[in-house]
């Protein structure tokens, strides 16, 4: 275990869960005082200190390109959306953005139906010349350089992500953190597994009923506004808050950390929203059975013993890998210190715990890919125009279809 990553974990203390519902959410604080300063993504986007984009004209699904414009550190956590450009993503890992760095990051699509940058429609409105006459090709000079101008900022826009509202439901994030963990072992960076993130927003749309144009898993959250904000405005900050350890039907769910408790304050909701969801999605009753804060403390305690394997970062800091037959996790550590951690039960302890839920989600995926005929597959064809590991969008069309093919004699056979 890295002395550090020991240290802060044995720094660790749970107070007072609070719960709604299903879910219950224990406030996590390590009383250390934390050192490197950073800002969170959405205020830097906000402020423009940032700028993502596609990292070319034709882009490539699982890299999108940074420019820090700043002297800041930019924080962006492990599963926080981006939205806009050609299609919505989220990220792989944890990044810590150094100031003025400009730098290729990994992400996940979570909007597989679009592959097309959304801007405005130029419409030049007629002009009155002298003599009576209308039209575009009368207009003045000036009204036309404004409307030139208007569009070109605005078409700027749209190749800009900008911050969701939103973080990837906690069951789809730790699955994704299983898989990167995989890929980096193999020496291949920070890659997710990308059918498997499709194939886990699908299951979420189908068990919500919630229908989108291109599959994008913001529509579902919004779709389930109301619901949501009945469970995030059901819990509350307490002062020093750096953390939250969290259960859904009195089963650990997992573990958020930040160094800094003003910034955790600011992704605080954002969290405990991407766990509701997954509460939201179980079938049980009001009133569950709650997790005893001994059970709790005691997994906790369980971190210390895992397998811990180190890779480079993406911008500033090691990334650790947390691995044992519990749990899975990730960490980023700058300079001595933890600058975030996340950890998550392995599929098998949730399956242990909750085979219900589990099994639910995986019919769920079953029925979606023996709905889906060649024929959707097809029509969706054009949107999927797009690069994924360097394979051009005819190629990956195919794939899929063939794909499809494959599983549908697997079933009939």
């Amino acid at each position: 275990m890295n002395e550090f990553l020991k240290f802060t974990l044995e720094h660790f203390k749970l107070t007072e869960p609070q719960h709604f519902n299903n879910l219950t959410v224990f406030p996590l604080l390590s009383g250390l005082k934390a050192k490197q300063e950073y800002v969170m993504l959405a205020e830097a986007l906000q402020k423009e200190w940032i700028e993502i984009t596609e990292i070319s004209e034709s882009g490539s699904v699982p890299e999108l390109f940074l420019k820090n414009h700043s002297e800041q550190f930019v924080l962006i956590l492990d599963g926080e959306e981006l939205i806009g450009a050609k299609q919505n993503r989220v990220l792989n890992t944890t990044l810590l953005i150094p100031p003025e760095a400009k730098m290729e990051i990994p992400v996940s699509c979570t909007e597989q139906g679009r592959w097309s940058y959304s801007g405005p429609r130029r419409n030049y409105p007629p002009y009155r010349m002298e003599g009576g006459f209308f039209g575009r090709e009368e207009q003045s000079e000036n009204l036309r350089a404004d409307e030139e101008r208007a569009a070109a900022k605005e078409a700027m826009k749209a190749r800009r992500f900008k911050a969701s509202e939103h973080m990837m439901f906690a069951r789809g994030k730790s699955g994704k953190m299983r898989n990167v963990h995989e890929s980096l072992k193999k020496g291949m960076g920070h890659r997710s597994n990308q059918g498997e993130v499709w194939d886990d927003i699908a299951s979420i749309q189908s068990c919500f009923e919630i229908p989108s144009e291109t599959s994008a898993m913001s529509d579902v959250y919004e779709g389930k506004k109301q619901n949501l904000e009945d469970y995030t405005q059901s819990f509350q900050l307490i002062e020093g808050q750096q953390g939250i350890l969290v259960a859904i039907d009195g089963k650990l769910a997992g573990l958020e950390y930040l160094s800094r408790s003003e910034n955790f304050a600011k992704v605080f909701t954002k969290l405990v929203e991407s766990y509701s969801f997954d509460a939201l999605a179980r079938s049980s009753k009001e009133d569950t059975e709650q997790l005893p804060v001994e059970e709790a403390q005691a997994w906790l305690k369980t971190l210390l013993d895992a397998k811990l394997e180190s890779f480079p970062a993406r911008g500033a800091g090691q990334d650790y890998r947390l691995e044992s037959e519990e749990f899975v996790g990730a960490g980023l550590v700058e300079k001595e210190e933890v600058i975030n951690l996340s950890a998550f039960p392995q599929p098998q302890r949730r399956e242990r715990d909750d085979d219900s839920s589990d099994l639910r989600f995986q019919r769920i995926r079953q029925r979606n890919r023996r709905a889906m005929s060649e024929q959707e597959f097809m029509r969706h064809r054009e949107s999927l125009n797009r690069r994924v590991s360097g394979l051009d969008s005819s190629r990956h069309g195919e794939r899929i279809v063939e794909n499809l093919r494959r599983r549908k004699r697997t079933e009939e056979g």
